[in-house]
C-alpha cells in the first residue's frame, strides 16, 4: 500500500504541476502548437513514473519507511538516476506556465481567470514563505505561531486556492478580482507602513519619556496607538492614490480627465470650446476609432438650451466597436 501510495502522490503532483497551468481555465490548450509541450509531460511523467516504481531502495518521503517491494536490483542504478532527476519535470512546468502568460495576453475573460488563480497562488506562496518567518520573527517559536502558522497554509491551499480555482472556472464574479487585489495591495502597504511607524514611535516617546522622567511608562505605546489613530485615514487616502496611479493608471487617468472635465462643464459657457472639450475628453477616456457630436438643430426663434438629450453616444457595429 505504501508502493501504491508513493506512485498515486508522485503522479498527482507531477501531473497538476504540468497540466494544471497547461489546460487552465477552459481545460483545453491555448492553440496547436502547444501540443507538443503536452506529449512532452506525457512522456515525462511516464518515465519518471516507471522509474520511481522500480528502483530498489525505500520509498520516498512520506514513505521513507518501508522498501519498495518491486524494485529491481540489476538496473538500479539507473533507475535510481531517472527517478531522482526532477529536472525534465520543471522545464516541462516552465513551458506550462508560459501558457498562462500566453493565455494572458490574448484574452480578456481568461485573463480575469487567471488573475483569480495567481491571486490564489501568490497568497498561498506568501502563506509558506513570508508569514511563517514574519511570526517567529515577532513572537518566537511557540505553540501558538505554530497554530497561525497552519491556520494561515490550511486558509491558503485548502480553502483559497479551491474557492479562487472555482470562481475563475465557473465565471462568476471574475472582475471582482480587480477590486480584491486593489484592496490587498492598498491595505497591504498600509499595515506594513503603520506598523513601522508605531514601532519608531513606541522608541522614540520610550527613550523621550526616560530623558524627562528616568523611567519608562506605557503612557509610550497609547501615544504611538493615538498617532497611528490619528495617521490612519491620510495614509489611506494616499497609498490608495500611490496604488491607483502605479499599478491602475488606465482608470486613474480616466477619473482624472472626468473631474477635469466636471470642473470645466460647471465653468465653460462657451458652446463651441464646450464641444471641443467633450470630444478631447471622449477620445481620452474612451479611445474610439471616431468620434463626432451631433446636436439637435434650433427652430425659427428658439434659443439654444443644451439638456441630456441633445448628445448621443452609443456604439456603432458598422466601424468596427468605433464610437460616435
Amino acid at each position: 500500500m505504501a508502493w501504491i501510495s508513493s506512485l498515486v502522490l508522485a503522479a498527482v503532483f507531477s501531473v497538476a504541476l504540468t497540466f494544471l497551468f497547461l489546460i487552465f481555465p477552459d481545460g483545453r490548450l491555448p492553440s496547436r502548437r502547444w501540443r507538443s509541450v503536452a506529449w512532452l509531460g506525457v512522456c515525462v511523467i511516464s518515465i519518471s513514473l516507471i522509474s520511481l516504481a522500480f528502483a530498489p531502495g525505500k520509498l520516498q518521503t512520506p514513505f521513507h519507511f518501508a522498501r519498495n517491494p518491486a524494485g529491481i536490483e540489476e538496473i538500479g542504478w539507473m533507475l535510481k538516476e531517472i527517478s531522482n532527476a526532477s529536472w525534465p519535470l520543471y522545464v516541462v512546468a516552465l513551458y506550462s506556465l508560459a501558457s498562462l502568460f500566453s493565455r494572458f495576453r490574448h484574452s480578456k475573460e481568461q485573463r480575469q481567470q487567471i488573475k483569480w488563480f495567481a491571486y490564489a497562488g501568490v497568497l498561498s506562496l506568501f502563506s509558506l514563505t513570508v508569514f511563517p518567518d514574519a511570526l517567529l520573527f515577532l513572537w518566537g517559536d511557540n505553540v501558538w505561531t505554530r497554530a497561525l502558522e497552519n491556520a494561515a497554509v490550511f486558509l491558503a491551499f485548502d480553502v483559497g486556492l479551491p474557492v479562487a480555482i472555482g470562481i475563475a472556472v465557473l465565471k462568476y464574479r471574475l472582475y471582482d478580482i480587480d477590486l480584491i487585489i486593489n484592496r490587498t495591495l492598498v491595505y497591504g502597504v498600509l499595515t506594513a507602513s503603520l506598523a513601522a511607524v508605531y514601532a519608531v514611535c513606541v522608541v522614540l516617546f520610550e527613550r523621550l519619556f526616560y530623558a524627562l522622567t528616568g523611567e519608562t511608562s506605557q503612557l509610550t505605546v497609547v501615544a504611538a496607538t493615538l498617532v497611528i489613530a490619528a495617521l490612519f485615514n491620510p495614509m489611506r487616502r494616499y497609498v490608495q492614490s500611490f496604488i491607483d496611479r502605479r499599478f491602475y493608471r488606465k482608470k486613474y487617468d480616466v477619473v482624472k480627465t472626468l473631474e477635469d472635465f466636471s470642473r470645466t462643464l460647471r465653468d465653460e459657457l462657451d458652446l463651441e470650446k464646450l464641444t471641443t472639450e467633450m470630444l478631447t475628453v471622449v477620445e481620452d477616456a474612451l479611445q474610439p476609432e471616431h468620434v463626432s457630436l451631433w446636436l439637435r438643430p434650433l427652430g425659427w426663434g428658439q434659443e439654444y438650451l443644451p439638456d441630456a438629450s441633445d448628445v448621443e453616444v452609443e456604439p456603432t457595429p458598422a466601424t468596427g466597436g468605433a464610437w460616435s
